[in-house]
C-alpha cells in the first residue's frame, strides 16, 4: 500500500516509515501541511499518518490547527482533484478528550503514540493490515439476483465487516498460477443511481485493478437475437437532455454523452466456435448436475444455437421497457446503431471514468440478451442468459485479465 507519513519529529517520522516498510508498504514522508497537500494531489495514497502537531510548512511553528486543517482539507473539499484515503491514522502522543471528540466527525483512527511504550506499533500494522487485505485485483457488479446468483455459484466468502455493505471474497487462479484477489457485490436496488454510487464506494474502499459488471439486458431487435451477447464499448444514459412544448406538444430533446469502457486488450472477447461452444456445455452441465431441467433444455437448445459476441453502444435508462414503439422513438434516434438496453451500465461507467485512478483501471460491461424490450419481455430465458455472461466473465479473469 502507498501511505503517506505527515510527521515534522524526523526521528519518529523514520520510526513509522521503518515499521511500515519492514511490511512491505510504500512510504513517504513529509514534515509540514503545506508538503501533504501537495503529496495528496499528486500521488494516490491508500493510507495517511499524521501527528496533528505539525507547522504550516517547513521550519514554522508546529500546532495542532494545522493537522486539523488538513484533516479538513481530505474529507472537506468540495473539488474532488485528489484521490481520498481509504484510512487516516491520528498518531499522537498528546491528544486532549475535547480534542479527540472534535475528531470523531470524520472517519479517522485514532492511536496513542508512546516514545516509550511500543504498544502503538502493533496497533498500527493491524489497521492497516486490515485495509492492505480488504483490496482486490477485480470487482464484479450485479444489479439483480439471477445475475448474483450466476456468478455466486463460483463458491465465495461472505463479509460484512463494513457498515451497509455485504460483499464476497475469492481467489481465482489464472492460467499462469497467479491467484486473482476478486470481490462480489449486488446493488440494493436496480438502477443508475444505484450502480453509480455502489461502484465509486467500491473503488474508494478496495481500489480494484479492474471493475466488471456481469448480466442481462435487453437487446435492439434485428440487431441482436436472444442470447447474444454485448461487450459496451460505450453507454449513454438515453433519458439526459431536456424536456419542451413544440407547437403545443411535449417533446423530448435528447442529449446524450458517452462514457466508453477501459480495456487493455478491445480484442479478448473476439472467440466463437468451440471456446464459446463450452462455456455454453458448462451451463447445461452445471444445469443437468443441479437437476435444473428447465435451464438445461434452454442450454441444449442454445448449444445448437451460432451464438454471437458484439462490441457496441449500451443504452441505459431509468425504467424496464417493454415497448418496441418507445424503443425506436426515443432511444433508436438517438443511436441507430445501438446494440442494448440496460439499467446500470452508464452509471458503472461514470463512477469508473470519474475516479482518480480511471487511467489505470480497467472497466467494462458483459451482458448477454434475454429480451428485445417488447410486448413478449419476460423472464424465462434470464437464468441461461446470467449464467453465460457470468462464464465469459470468468474465462476472462483466468486467461486475459492483465494486472
Amino acid at each position: 500500500m502507498k501511505i503517506l507519513i505527515v510527521e515534522d519529529e524526523d526521528e519518529k517520522g523514520r520510526q513509522i516509515m521503518h515499521l511500515l516498510q519492514e511490511q512491505g508498504h510504500f512510504c513517504r514522508h513529509v514534515f509540514c501541511k503545506e508538503d501533504a497537500m501537495n503529496e495528496v494531489q499528486q500521488l494516490n495514497y491508500d493510507v495517511i499518518i499524521l501527528d496533528l502537531k505539525i507547522p504550516d510548512k517547513n521550519d514554522g511553528v508546529e500546532s495542532t490547527d494545522k493537522g486539523i486543517m488538513f484533516i479538513q482539507f481530505i474529507f472537506d473539499s468540495i473539488q474532488k482533484a485528489f484521490y481520498r484515503p481509504k484510512a487516516v491514522f491520528v498518531l499522537s502522543q498528546h491528544l486532549s478528550e475535547d480534542l479527540q471528540k472534535g475528531l470523531l466527525s470524520y472517519p479517522i483512527g485514532i492511536i496513542t503514540y508512546s516514545p516509550v511504550d511500543q504498544k502503538w506499533k502493533k496497533e498500527l500494522i493491524t489497521r492497516i493490515n486490515y485495509y492492505a487485505q480488504r483490496s482486490c485485483d477485480v470487482a464484479i457488479i450485479t444489479a439483480v439476483d439471477v445475475e448474483f446468483n450466476a456468478v455466486n455459484s463460483w463458491g465465495w466468502e461472505i463479509k460484512d465487516d463494513i457498515i451497509g455493505l455485504t460483499y464476497y471474497r475469492k481467489s481465482i487462479t489464472n492460467n499462469k498460477g497467479k491467484e486473482i484477489k476478486a470481490i462480489l457485490v449486488k446493488q440494493q436496488h436496480m438502477g443508475m443511481v444505484c450502480a453509480t454510487n455502489l461502484c465509486d464506494r467500491l473503488i474508494q474502499l478496495f481500489q480494484p485493478r479492474c471493475v466488471i459488471m456481469s448480466g442481462i439486458c435487453a437487446g435492439r431487435k434485428g440487431a441482436v437475437k436472444l442470447g447474444d451477447v454485448i461487450v459496451t464499448n460505450q453507454a449513454w444514459d438515453y433519458g439526459s437532455g431536456s424536456i419542451q412544448t413544440d407547437n403545443k406538444k411535449i417533446e423530448f430533446e435528447p442529449a446524450p454523452e458517452y462514457r466508453p469502457f477501459h480495456i487493455l486488450n478491445e480484442n479478448c472477447f473476439d472467440f466463437y466456435g468451440s471456446t464459446l461452444s463450452q462455456l455454453k456445455q458448462n451451463i447445461y452441465n452445471t444445469a443437468i448436475a443441479a437437476k435444473d431441467f428447465e435451464l438445461a433444455k434452454i442450454a441444449d437448445e442454445e448449444n445448437h444455437r451460432n451464438t454471437k459476441i458484439y462490441q457496441g453502444a449500451m443504452a441505459s435508462g431509468a425504467a424496464v421497457i417493454k415497448s418496441e414503439q418507445f424503443t425506436n422513438k426515443y432511444i433508436k434516434k438517438q443511436n441507430r446503431k445501438y446494440f442494448g438496453i440496460d439499467m446500470e451500465t452508464y452509471g458503472v461507467y461514470y463512477a469508473a471514468s470519474k475516479s482518480r485512478n480511471s487511467d489505470a483501471m480497467q472497466y467494462f460491461c458483459i451482458k448477454c440478451v434475454s429480451d428485445l424490450a417488447d410486448e413478449h419481455k419476460g423472464d424465462t430465458f434470464q437464468a441461461y442468459c446470467a449464467a453465460l455472461s457470468a462464464e465469459i466473465v470468468l474465462k476472462y479473469i483466468q486467461e486475459n485479465l492483465v494486472l
